[in-house]
């Protein structure tokens, strides 16, 4: 995560790069060379500064098996410790190819807690070892909070 403090909240800042590669450390011809363009935008620090709990029905950094054509399904559950001032908005996944996200859904009884089923059918072409990882995602604010990511190796 880069971390950058401007100095006015509302404001945006264009940052333009130039990355280079050489061959040696000594060398002065370069190999490329690419430009990089990215936009900055400078926010208020948020009233609250604790990140949403993602958890999942299975241990992080652990091993599953899931059979070729069987649904294998995944619960994970979002804690919200910021109540009304903040709204998780989806679960980002980072995953094997045809992963069925379910809807995100708000409890009802306390509006702090959401859920989402993940649904993986495994192919013949997808055996062997597969990387999932999930992240909460906070969209109300004007920008991404993400948390501590929930990872699971197939």
């Amino acid at each position: 995560m880069l971390t950058i403090t401007g100095p006015t909240a509302g404001a945006y800042y264009l940052v333009a790069l130039q990355v280079e590669d050489f061959i040696s450390n000594t060398s002065t011809s370069r190999l490329s060379s690419v430009p990089i363009q990215f936009l900055i935008y400078v926010y208020n620090a948020p009233a609250c500064s604790l990140k949403p709990l993602l958890i999942a029905n299975f241990e992080a950094g652990g091993c599953l098996g899931a059979q070729v054509g069987q649904s294998f399904t995944m619960e994970f559950v979002v804690i919200n410790q910021c109540g009304s001032g903040r709204t998780i908005t989806d679960i980002g996944t980072l995953s094997f190819p045809i992963v069925l996200k379910g809807a995100l859904i708000q409890n009802t009884t306390n509006t702090t807690i959401y859920t989402m089923k993940i649904t993986w059918v495994p192919t013949v072409n997808e055996v062997g070892s597969q990387v999932f990882c999930a992240v909460a995602i906070d969209r109300s604010i004007k920008f991404v909070v993400e948390i501590n990511f929930q990872c699971i190796i197939f």
